[in-house]
């Protein structure tokens, strides 16, 4: 427990994980200055208005599925999603609709500002020798990058709820003072924090990934690098590579597909190359959010079991 609050204490105390936090409320802070100043509270004859048109866009999709069938593999939409809110003159902030998406945005921010602060975290003592200093006198080596990944793992934890909760009220006040009314159910406030957990679980295989990465080569850089690297050669050049040899889906085999499964639960990735017509049936590849967040939990914890294996037995300097 004394290793365990000592390394809270320092990861805290660091000037970089201080100035990555103060950018994350900046950033989030941007953001909500920018709905105050875009969204505006519709009157009544303006909701009418958007409430008559929203009926009749409605009644008119309504007729054409029954007209026209979808072929397969087509898109059909749901009728149901057309609301009043996208029919009023200008924009109104509505909670109900776009905090899901805002809260996965808040949830982007604090993934990249774990895997910043998580590679700096224990690069940053390979680096200047402080790693080498600690395990002088705790010669526990597993114990020690283990006390590390925990207390970094449970204070973006913490960081999340907290800031995600103030980041709700912020939107919720945000919406109901000057933007849309909306009705907020239980079974609203069930999603959403289905959402949020969902995005936080990607928060912390993120950060895992990253901190594994940089204790593994000993360096900040080496979490930055292969993060840059696997963008550039697998998501971007494998990518082409497998579209000029004709390979089926290719996005299917990016952890981009992945980690958006696990931010809109189902994730589609379709393929229309072997079809010649419009009645053809594409190849679906359909990514679940259980299967994906699996996939990328293995994948982060066989990184943490790697940078344990070699904590244990590589020498410190």
């Amino acid at each position: 427990m004394r290793l365990f609050r000592a390394e809270l204490t320092r990861l805290f105390a660091r000037r970089f994980t201080k100035i990555m936090l103060l950018a994350l409320v900046l950033a989030l802070g941007l953001i909500a200055a920018v709905l105050i100043t875009q969204t505006h509270q519709p009157d009544p004859a303006e909701l009418q208005r958007a409430e008559e048109r929203a009926s009749s866009a409605r009644a008119q999709c309504e007729q054409q599925q029954e007209d026209i069938p979808g072929r397969p593999g087509q898109y059909t939409p749901n009728c149901e999603d057309i609301t009043a809110s996208q029919f009023l003159d200008s924009y109104a902030l509505n909670f109900r609709d776009e905090m899901p998406v805002l809260l996965f945005l808040f949830g982007g921010l604090l993934a990249l500002f774990g895997y910043l602060v998580g590679a700096s975290f224990l690069g940053a003592e390979w680096s200047s020798g402080g790693m080498a200093n600690l395990l002088l006198w705790r010669t526990q080596r597993v114990r020690v990058l283990a006390g590390k990944l925990t207390a970094l793992l449970l204070a973006l934890v913490m960081l999340g709820l907290t800031i995600g909760a103030a980041w709700t009220a912020a939107v919720w006040l945000i919406a109901h003072f000057g933007g849309l009314p909306a009705e907020l159910t239980p079974k609203f406030w069930r999603s959403l924090a289905f959402d949020g957990a969902r995005a936080l679980a990607l928060v912390v295989i993120v950060t895992a990934g990253g901190a594994a990465i940089a204790s593994l080569g000993r360096r900040t850089a080496a979490a930055l690098g292969l993060l840059i690297g696997y963008l550039v050669v697998w998501e971007i050049g494998a990518q082409l590579v497998m579209e000029g040899l004709n390979v089926l889906a290719p996005r299917r085999f990016m952890l981009s597909s992945y980690v958006m499964s696990v931010i809109t639960e189902t994730h589609k990735v379709m393929d229309y190359q072997n079809c010649w017509d419009y009645d053809c049936a594409p190849y679906v590849f359909t990514i679940t959010w259980p299967w994906a967040l699996a996939l990328l939990s293995v994948l982060a914890l066989g990184a943490v079991l790697v940078a344990l294996w070699s904590f244990r037995r590589r020498d410190v300097a």
